[in-house]
């Protein structure tokens, strides 16, 4: 994974939850990244990042000693067995820091971990105007895998989705004995 020289990744705290707050809130607010209208709270977005320390997936931030740049997640795809090895992730930049690389390196962070964890399959589903996300996740080695038309509604209009994807493992999982 590239590294910066003033950012570190780790993992999320409750302590980080007002600062990931507000950065999602901006989202919510400015962009069509996050289809709801109303600002989430901290106490949600606690509850939150309790969910993903409960499923073991990952809540990641990107910081400078207590300066917080952004973070990424991952969790399940669907709901169903099925898609177990599956996994959708979201990134977001408190926007003084976007364009500067920082994305990326939460990408790459993401995709590592979720090799670690036996995801084969990763996939970002982006709103279609977002070319930044698109772009970036291009470099990465996502590919567009499908999109979906008028499928949301924000900002008094409709909205498409992109969904790309980047296969992680090249095998599948190993079965459990009787499966």
């Amino acid at each position: 994974m590239p590294a910066h020289p003033h950012f570190a990744v780790r993992e999320a705290l409750v302590s980080d939850m007002p600062e990931l707050t507000r950065i999602y809130n901006h989202a919510i607010a400015h962009t069509g990244a996050v289809w709801r209208d109303d600002p989430a709270t901290v106490a949600e977005r606690e509850q939150w990042l309790a969910a993903h320390h409960a499923s073991g997936t990952p809540v990641l931030v990107i910081a400078r000693g207590d300066v917080v740049a952004g973070y990424a997640q991952y969790g399940n795809f669907r709901p169903f067995p099925g898609y177990r090895y599956t996994a959708e992730h979201s990134i977001y930049l408190h926007p003084a820091w976007q364009h500067q690389g920082l994305g990326g390196i939460l990408l790459d962070a993401l995709v590592d971990s979720a090799r670690e964890h036996g995801i084969h399959v990763l996939v970002a589903v982006i709103d279609s105007e977002n070319d930044a996300s698109i772009a970036l996740h291009r470099r990465r080695g996502f590919e567009e895998c499908g999109s979906m038309r008028e499928v949301g509604w924000k900002f008094g209009q409709w909205r498409d989705l992109v969904f790309m994807s980047r296969i992680l493992s090249a095998e599948g999982p190993t079965p459990a004995y009787g499966s």
